[in-house]
């Protein structure tokens, strides 16, 4: 067991995430004082080497040293650093765009989708990445990656959720360097007929394109060979939604991502297939050179997804301490630079869901997966030996992920063991035969017995999968789990690690405060929950919905027919530990909540006074009606328009409101709209 004290990469991997973490509530700060103030910490480095009773000082400094570092990186980030970036232009449609196209994303329902470069706007030069949404048409001729096209339409701040709970898009492309989007249609641009230089991304996206138009040709079913592209070439574009919730409700979605996992794969099939190169002459560093290219090959094959770049990083990094000291270097030190030098190249990374799940997932694995195998005495069967011990690897990674898995995706699905100690072992295999088949495809020479070999597993693999995700009495959805219960979790994890390592009884106190502290969390967030009560006016374009919270019950009253409730109303749900939700028609103009009257007014427009005079009214379905003399009809204290009426009457409405001194409030602009008391 390393000792934390006394190992360094440890100290700076926190004193890193400290300096993203409060660099945050800190993004004005001049980059120039913060530089300054780094280059300072680094002299005071330097010169407290020269000196042996200055240790402390040199460890201060370097400590400050990397917290300011990361600060100044952070800072430098920023667009509004960047003097020309989209962020400091008029982006209306007087404005004449140039953007290049760099990535085609996974298309929408209604929409194609693409991540461009901005070049210029009125022929000055920008900085900025944007998405791109073309309106799907049949006689659309699709731009491909690295063409340029040219518009007038007005770009956007992509929008924050309007509904509590919802996930928050624009928030987690901002993590990526992406602020705002722009809608098109056929008419609204023209490509320029230049085909702009594409970079070394969009060229590997080319060539994957190349690969995927080759392996069509050949006789694999629709869902297999959308697998085998998401497998081998990191494009899930093709996969179902039907395939791709199996995958999701058996627990093993992360296999249609390629990301560590399959990294980790291919460097075991790589560390196997190369070992005869350990008994030549510097057999050792030549074969780990090989491993770093090919795995960077693998890389490029995937269009250089930031998943795999970070994957291949790690494991880079990795494969150099095995040839640099083969016996000395634990994984986790190798772990701890990767995770050091990536956040140099992107501090927002650390934000990122799939670079945390691959790194506590592999964390897991070298901390857990050998005390977890040795719970149980050693086998003299070698078929149950390997069945252990890719068990223990399984559960050992979902101990590593499971808080962050609660906590993004608020499920736990049961049969995970099964699913993966059965599938993980066939990944080798598929993987290996799927680069095979995707280079022999790409010469024109892919033999047909290994399509049919390869598609028959890939069949097996997704009814496999289909099979457990029907299981669902195993699946345990729409689990509650804050922040507090992810660092209880995180910290009960750690006493779990240090006791089965050492088997100190002081430690299983440590456990069990633990567990106390996980309960406590549980108790108070339900205390929480059940004094917390509110009335929520959520937006949706096609109907009126209205949900009142009481305690952990919702009624959810809506106009129309609804069969289930939205994913939003899901996600506010499991916020706030909502346990029973019930939908109720809205066959009635009244509500009353709190001894508040709400008047609901739809596109019948009928009205009458009544005593008391409602407090708030809620116009739903476009009422063509006279609102002034509404107001002074029933003299309301606010109006509230849900998304359900023609963007064209709010401004009227709106303007009206304002001269008549009653508040008005527009969830289509502002959001939800919550009552609480």
């Amino acid at each position: 067991m390393i000792k934390i004290r006394q190992y360094i990469p440890f100290h700076l991997a926190v004193v890193m995430v400290s300096g993203i973490v409060v660099s945050q509530w800190f993004l004005q700060t001049s980059m120039w004082i913060t530089g300054l103030l780094a280059l300072l910490a680094l002299v005071i480095m330097f010169l407290s080497v020269k000196r042996a009773n200055w240790k402390p000082g040199f460890q201060i400094a370097t400590y400050t040293f990397v917290f300011l570092a990361v600060f100044w990186r952070v800072l430098l980030s920023e667009p509004a650093n960047n003097p020309h970036h989209l962020i400091h232009f008029e982006l209306n449609d007087t404005v004449h765009k140039t953007l290049t196209l760099e990535t085609e994303l996974t298309p929408g329902k209604y929409h194609h989708r693409f991540l461009a470069r901005a070049d210029y706007l009125n022929e000055q030069p920008v900085d900025g990445r944007l998405l791109v949404y073309i309106k799907q048409d049949s006689t659309l001729i699709l731009p491909g990656v690295g063409q340029q096209i040219q518009t007038f339409n007005p770009i956007k701040i992509i929008p924050k959720p309007l509904n509590p709970g919802a996930f928050d898009y624009a928030r987690y492309m901002q993590q990526k360097g992406v602020y705002h989007q722009i809608n098109l249609n056929t008419q609204a641009f023209i490509t320029t007929g230049k085909q702009v230089s594409p970079g070394l991304k969009a060229r590997t996206m080319l060539w994957r394109e190349h690969i995927q138009d080759k392996l069509a040709h050949y006789a694999f079913g629709t869902h297999e060979l959308a697998v085998l592209n998401a497998l081998i070439l990191g494009d899930r574009r093709f996969i179902s939604g039907d395939i791709r919730q199996d995958y999701v409700r058996a627990g093993a979605v992360h296999l249609l991502a390629v990301s560590g996992l399959h990294v980790g794969i291919i460097f075991m099939l790589l560390l196997a297939l190369l070992k005869p190169l350990e008994y030549v002459k510097h057999g050792r560093v030549i074969r780990g050179l090989l491993i770093i290219m090919l795995l960077w090959g693998f890389a490029l094959l995937t269009g250089l997804s930031g998943s795999v770049v970070r994957a291949v990083t790690m494991f880079s990094f990795i494969s150099i301490g095995q040839f640099i000291r083969p016996r000395k270097s634990p994984v986790l030190h190798s772990l701890t630079t990767s995770f050091i030098v990536m956040l140099m190249v992107n501090p927002y990374w650390l934000y990122d869901v799939g670079f945390q799940l691959s790194y506590t997932a592999v964390l897991g694995i070298v901390l857990f997966q050998p005390l977890i195998e040795h719970l149980l005495p050693r086998s003299q069967y070698y078929l149950l030996r390997k069945t252990w011990q890719l068990a223990t690897v399984s559960i050992a990674a979902t101990l590593g992920t499971l808080p962050l898995s609660l906590y993004y995706f608020h499920q736990f699905p049961g049969l995970f063991l099964l699913s993966n100690v059965l599938i993980v072992p066939l990944m080798g295999t598929v993987l290996g035969l799927g680069l095979v088949a995707v280079f022999l495809a790409y010469s024109g020479y892919l033999p047909h017995l290994l399509v049919v070999v390869l598609n028959g597993i890939l069949k097996g693999i997704n009814s496999f999968m289909a099979w457990i995700a029907a299981q669902e009495k195993f699946l345990l959805t729409d689990i509650s789990w804050s922040k507090p219960k992810v660092i209880a979790t995180v910290m009960l994890l750690a006493a779990i690690y240090l006791w089965l390592s050492t088997r100190r009884k002081k430690l299983v106190i440590l456990m069990l405060s633990g567990i106390i502290l996980l309960q406590l969390i549980f108790i108070y967030d339900k205390w929480q929950a059940l004094k917390h009560d509110e009335l929520v006016v959520f937006h949706r374009t096609t109907q009126t919905l209205i949900g009142i919270k009481k305690g952990q019950q919702l009624d959810l009253f809506h106009s129309g027919n609804l069969k289930t409730p939205p994913r939003f109303v899901r996600d506010y749900s499991i916020q706030h530990m909502v346990n029973n939700t019930d939908t109720l028609p809205l066959n009635q103009n009244f509500l009353a909540y709190k001894n508040r009257l709400i008047m609901l007014i739809d596109s019948n427009s009928i009205y009458e006074p009544v005593n008391p005079k409602p407090e708030i009214v809620i116009l739903t379905q476009s009422p063509q009606l006279h609102l002034e003399r509404l107001i002074e009809r029933l003299q309301p204290q606010l109006i509230i328009a849900d998304g359900s009426n023609y963007k064209s009457m709010l401004k009227l409405w709106r303007e009206t409101c304002q001269k008549k001194n009653v508040k008005f409030y527009a969830t289509g602009i502002e959001g939800a709209f919550k009552l609480e008391l």
